[in-house]
């Protein structure tokens, strides 16, 4: 699938942006989302249903990540995972783009 093909979802005033490469579909078990994030953008996410996992490698900048009680600074060739059934945020606090991509895994 090319980028150019994809319709981005919006977020915070258009700074995030969002690209479906492989979106939610019943029985997948997966979803693969490419992102990317202006200055300032700031995502607060509700919990999603109980045994969710998300994985994010970040591809440009630095992406402080709040989940659980914890706060953890991914840096670009860096990854992360993490429950996501509880609430989370991303933000971007420094001046340049951020790139990341992010999987969403659900429980079978």
């Amino acid at each position: 699938m090319v980028k150019a093909s994809i319709t981005p979802l919006r977020e915070d005033d258009g700074r995030f942006r969002n690209y479906p490469v492989f979106p939610y579909e019943n029985g997948r078990g997966f979803e693969l989302h490419g992102i990317e994030r202006d200055k300032d953008c700031h995502l607060e996410s509700e919990p999603h249903p109980p045994g969710t996992r998300e994985l994010l490698t970040v591809f440009s900048g630095k992406l402080p990540l709040a989940f659980s009680g914890h706060d953890l600074a991914v840096k670009a060739g860096a990854s992360a995972r993490f429950r996501a059934d509880a609430p989370h945020a991303h933000t971007n606090v420094g001046g340049e783009l951020r790139r990341l991509s992010m999987v969403i895994c659900y429980p079978e």
